[in-house]
């Protein structure tokens, strides 16, 4: 007997583990409504905005790595989350027989956004706690380094700081993951918009009647084919 694979099952353990290491997993189910995790993504999204500001103006050193901890700890959630979503989340409800489904396809892509963006920011808080090398002209200067690292535009430069280094190509593998990887594949599931062509045809009046009678044209055309063709 041919044993059957294990490895999808494995991993996917795996990550139902990791899964753990987030805040949104101590949160009751009965409180996992699509109305709070909204709330709890874009809370995320303003935090991180507020966290590089306040940081940016105000660097007070114990409050720069206590966001940096808690922002690492977001992003891998993100992540974590992410690839159960495309990968292993179906599986597992699918082995304690429960059907799987999304509220939105399309709520899922916007959050997805929003969780990009979270992302530019938390990296903007750790280049201002660990940075030693760049000295940013400013605020939008300093986002738009974070923001092209993410989308891999071009190298920021990194002097001698191996951890500046190690941050940026961690950004960068991340930024990969998010828009090759989750966005291509949210995208692709949209459905596709209605085109103004159709819908104009549509309104215009004796359209059905005459695509019916076309349909019917070819139904005797077909008819009549067959039976000339017939054997006599």
């Amino acid at each position: 007997m041919r044993k059957s694979s294990f490895v999808v099952q494995w991993w996917a353990a795996i990550f139902g583990w990791l899964a753990m290491i987030s805040v949104s997993h101590w949160i009751p189910k009965r409180w996992r409504t699509g109305f709070l995790i909204d709330i709890y993504v874009l809370g995320h999204l303003f935090l991180a905005i507020l966290a590089s500001i306040l940081l940016y103006f105000l660097p007070l050193k114990w409050l720069a790595y206590a966001l940096t901890a808690y922002g690492s700890l977001r992003i891998f959630e993100v992540i974590v989350y992410q690839i159960n979503v495309l990968l292993f989340d179906e599986v597992r409800a699918t082995a304690n027989g429960k059907r799987y489904s999304v509220i939105s396809l399309r709520r899922l892509l916007i959050l997805l956004l929003h969780n990009f963006a979270e992302i530019v920011f938390w990296f903007s808080v750790f280049y201002i706690t660990f940075n030693r090398q760049i000295r940013f002209q400013n605020y939008p200067d300093m986002l738009f380094s974070s923001l092209s690292a993410t989308l891999n535009l071009f190298d920021i430069p990194l002097g001698s700081d191996n951890l500046l280094e190690t941050l940026i190509h961690i950004q960068g593998l991340i930024g990969l993951f998010l828009t090759l990887i989750s966005l291509a594949r949210y995208i692709n599931t949209l459905p596709s918009p209605r085109s103004i062509d159709s819908l104009y045809l549509r309104a215009r009046p004796g359209f059905s009647r005459s695509r019916t009678s076309l349909t019917a044209r070819r139904g005797r055309t077909s008819t009549r084919r067959s039976r000339s063709s017939a054997p006599r």
